[in-house]
């Protein structure tokens, strides 16, 4: 492949359901005299995003200033809100409400075994995560003794990677 610029981008977008300011994924909502009650949201994602250059000559020849582009990315964005909500009451009140997002992603860009990768700018082998998680679990207990309990986790736990296989010639004359 001979070009002016080579660019391999491989994306993963994923977007929770995402809520107006007055709605929830969970909500619930109970009364009488004694009460006990629960309300969960739990997501879990998995990615896995590959940016790859198999076994291939790519030589980037630029443009009339000379300047090529030879980028390789994988790129994760993620971004998720869980609110809960529970609202009982009572004589006797219990009470929890839980809300979880976890996020997993693999991430890697990849030059294959053999590869020969020639550019007359900088050679650019990159991987990106963006993440903004956000969760908010609410409890509300009214009644003589009443009790509540929330439980709440929002991580992101990335594998990310550049890997270049064996026999792999690169040569980036950028000055």
């Amino acid at each position: 492949v001979t070009s002016q610029n080579v660019v391999v981008d491989a994306t993963n977008v994923v977007r929770k359901n995402l809520l107006g300011p007055d709605e929830q994924n969970v909500e619930a909502a109970s009364g009488g005299v004694l009460q006990g009650n629960a309300a969960e949201s739990e997501t879990t994602i998995d990615n896995t995003t590959l940016a790859v250059i198999g076994d291939a000559d790519v030589t980037v020849t630029g443009d009339a200033s000379g300047v090529g582009v030879l980028r390789i990315n994988s790129f994760d964005d993620i971004e998720g809100y869980d609110d809960v909500r529970l609202d009982t009451g009572g004589l006797i009140v219990g009470s929890g409400a839980t809300s979880t997002i976890v996020a997993h992603t693999h991430d890697h860009s990849v030059i294959e075994d053999g590869a020969t990768l020639t550019t007359v700018g900088d050679l650019d082998v990159q991987t990106r995560t963006r993440a903004i998680l956000n969760v908010a679990p609410t409890v509300h207990t009214y009644g003589l003794a009443s009790a509540a309990v929330m439980d709440s986790e929002a991580r992101v736990i990335t594998d990310s990677q550049v890997l270049v296989g064996e026999g792999v010639h690169i040569t980036a004359a950028a000055a």
